[in-house]
């Protein structure tokens, strides 16, 4: 009964580790893009967004409380 909790709580985790994969992939693949020039489709449970054109971030997650973000800064060039 005690390992039980704690496989819970380990497969939380590797879920949100999962996540953050994803949704720093999908930055990468946005700022690519940026430098490619090629318009990425935007996923539905990733919101990708740029901020005076030297900060993209993404954001994900099912309500605003629990919305993570990860953000990178590109050059102008």
């Amino acid at each position: 009964m005690i390992v039980f909790p704690q496989l819970i709580l380990v497969l939380r985790e590797r879920e949100q580790v999962k996540q953050h994969y994803y949704a720093y992939a999908a930055l990468h693949n946005e700022v690519f893009a940026y430098y490619q020039s090629v318009p990425m489709i935007q996923e539905k449970q990733y919101r990708i967004f740029w901020d005076n054109n030297q900060k993209v971030c993404v954001k994900w997650g099912e309500r605003q409380v629990q919305e993570k973000e990860i953000c990178t800064y590109v050059s102008q060039g």
